[in-house]
């Protein structure tokens, strides 16, 4: 069986990429590269470095989302990743830790 990571990508929605939306194009990207999923997610209320709040409420709802693309890759199909969004400059913060998988049925 081959290492497996569970890749994290933290980013906002302010920025656009080739026109499309942070989110939008992570989405995209990785299924361009064929790669077997992608989980995003929503926040509904965080802060950063700066300690600045964002709350998904009645004023922030057209504003800047923040969003978590959960992936687990191998390492091939995480490098691919990786250089496809740095060519296109995408900016975020990235987690990852290795895992483990396994199916109940």
């Amino acid at each position: 069986m081959s290492d497996l990571f569970e890749v994290c990508f933290y980013f906002s929605d302010e920025k656009k990429y080739e026109k499309k939306a942070s989110h939008q194009f992570i989405v995209e990207t990785a299924r361009s590269l064929d790669l077997p999923g992608c989980t995003l997610l929503r926040s509904v209320e965080s802060f950063g470095k700066n300690k600045k709040m964002h709350a998904e409420n009645f004023f922030e709802l057209q504003g800047n989302c923040e969003y978590i693309a959960i992936f687990v890759l191998n390492e091939a199909q995480k490098q691919s990743l990786y250089s496809k969004l740095k060519e296109a400059q995408f900016s975020c913060y990235i987690t990852k830790a290795s895992v483990e998988t396994d199916v109940i049925s």
